[in-house]
């Protein structure tokens, strides 16, 4: 069963491969499809299944305040606009 596939490469390296499936007396989608199964044929696999187990997918717990005390804000930071502030009942 044939299917359709959509490659985009540089164009001198189409042109130059369409020009070796033209000596070859072939079309370049053959020229593709021998080439890619030499490569399954001749090489190891590119990447192995793992199994995960169960427990590892388990999202881990969150440490909230683990940096308190670690950091300063200066004193004369610009919190924002006083009016904005004053909306919320605090003072600048």
């Amino acid at each position: 069963m044939l299917a359709e596939l959509t490659l985009t490469m540089e164009k001198p390296i189409i042109e130059q491969a369409q020009q070796y499936a033209y000596e070859k007396n072939t079309d370049l989608s053959q020229v593709v499809s021998d080439y890619l199964q030499s490569l399954m044929q001749n090489s190891e696999p590119l990447a192995q299944a793992e199994t995960i187990k169960l427990e590892d997918t388990k999202p881990k717990k969150r440490q909230l305040g683990f940096m308190k005390g670690q950091i300063k804000v200066p004193e004369d930071i610009n919190w924002g606009d006083d009016k904005i502030l004053a909306e919320f009942g605090e003072t600048p």
